[in-house]
């Protein structure tokens, strides 16, 4: 039996399981004999893709069982394949992002990872091959992203193959943005400006605020992107609890540590207190901007990587630097 019984090909979505996998593997019916699968390999051999699993189906087309090569050919040829085969199955959908493809496929140890439609009949396979390429674009995809460089189409790897033209196009847009938000964040402390004109030393720690509220924000959306991709039973309020109770310690003793530094350099109480409520403040809300944003962007079938990199940091900034200046107002 070939592996054509999955129907008419599809077209399906860029970056999906369904548009990477491959239908060239051996298949064959739950009464197969191995005799028979050693014979269909044979005969098949040119044509096959990966060999590297044999995918059993039932008289529905439905997967029922999977076993690896090395296993069939150390059976009796008169023994049948549902004697063998693994019935704990690890499937995808076709329309599985590859990326989660990729990861799932890592985190079993497969060589292969089957595909299925929704009703559990068997399409196909992507093969190792793909697993490997998958792995590495989207790995150089979100490292270009973090640096706030959009990956053109073609040859990225040596900047050398790009114009000057094609090397700022893809360069120049986030750091424009972050032009933007650097003016924004100019405003807002332009508004604030009376508030903090008899307490000048009040902006040396504008610095302190925006840095470790957007390491707490970077810290939280690599987590989460990573573990969108792995997790398909991702439980979101169970998440943000974990990460808030998390969260919430590191902007204890952050607070604490800042009001205990300045004691020391300073001795100024009352600036002591506004540092402190401050630096508490900012990390809380870098819940939002680390969390919740990349969350919601996933939701919309959007990359919540872009959440990250210098989109990320401009947005957290401009939230501490706003928080901080409203504790100034409120304290002073």
């Amino acid at each position: 039996m070939n592996n054509s019984q999955g129907g008419a090909i599809l077209k399906y979505d860029k970056k999906t399981a369904g548009k990477i996998m491959t239908k060239d593997v051996p298949v064959v019916g739950i009464d197969e004999t191995i005799g028979g699968i050693e014979k269909l390999i044979v005969k098949k051999a040119d044509s096959l893709a990966s060999i590297n699993y044999v995918y059993v189906i039932n008289r529905r087309n439905k997967l029922a069982g999977v076993a690896s090569i090395k296993e069939v050919f150390r059976q009796k040829k008169r023994q049948k394949i549902v004697d063998i085969m693994t019935t704990e199955l690890i499937v995808v959908r076709s329309s599985t992002d590859q990326e989660k493809v990729a990861y799932r496929a890592l985190k079993n140890n497969l060589k292969a990872m089957p595909v299925v439609d929704k009703n559990g009949v068997f399409l196909g396979v992507v093969q190792s091959d793909d697993i490997l390429r998958v792995l590495h674009e989207e790995n150089e995809e979100d490292a270009w992203r973090m640096i706030g460089v959009v990956k053109p189409e073609g040859d990225f790897d040596n900047v050398m193959n790009l114009s000057v033209f094609t090397s700022f196009a893809h360069r120049f847009p986030w750091l424009f943005v972050g032009i933007l938000g650097g003016l924004l964040i100019a405003k807002i402390i332009g508004i604030f400006e009376k508030t903090i004109s008899s307490n000048i030393i009040l902006i040396v720690f504008i610095p302190l605020v925006t840095y470790i509220a957007s390491a707490v924000s970077t810290q939280m959306s690599t987590f989460i992107i990573r573990d969108l991709a792995l997790d398909n039973g991702f439980r979101f309020w169970r998440y943000f609890f974990k990460n808030f109770m998390v969260v919430f310690l590191i902007a204890i003793f952050s607070a604490f540590s800042f009001f205990s530094l300045d004691m020391i350099l300073y001795k100024n109480l009352h600036i002591g207190i506004i540092l402190s409520v401050a630096i508490f403040t900012s990390i809380i809300s870098a819940l939002f901007t680390g969390l919740i944003i990349p969350f919601v962007l996933s939701k919309m079938k959007v990359d919540p990587a872009n959440a990250s990199g210098p989109f990320g940091t401009i947005m957290q900034d401009t939230l501490s630097v706003t928080i901080y200046f409203l504790v100034i107002s409120c304290m002073l």
